[in-house]
């Protein structure tokens, strides 16, 4: 990991008592030049929740979150956990508060 790359954000958090580092990568945003941005830094901090949450083991994992939406409906939610389906990881992503757009895909 490269603690120098601007599109990586390192932060000291704890998961099952112990202490660990998360490095998060940018949320990026696709959808309609006309739909304008989203803050998605409070889905950035809800998914850090998600994670500080999970029963993750001793290690290094690697987490994917997709999230789509098409006139304020999700379309695709899923996680995956190191390279795996994550169902209940994906429930509670689709949980989350996630900005409703009228049309967009991100």
């Amino acid at each position: 990991m490269n603690p120098a790359d601007e599109h990586q954000r390192v932060k000291s958090i704890v998961i099952n008592g112990k202490p660990r580092e998360l490095f998060a990568g940018n949320m990026i945003q696709f959808g309609e030049q006309t739909s304008g941005e989203i803050d998605l830094g409070s889905m950035s901090a809800q998914i850090q929740d998600l994670v500080v949450a999970s029963p993750l083991g001793s290690g290094p994992h690697w987490i994917k979150i997709v999230h789509s939406q098409n006139h304020s409906k999700p379309m695709i939610v899923a996680a995956t956990l190191d390279n795996k389906d994550a169902a209940e990881m994906t429930t509670a992503v689709q949980n989350l508060k996630w900005p409703a757009r009228t049309s967009s895909i991100w």
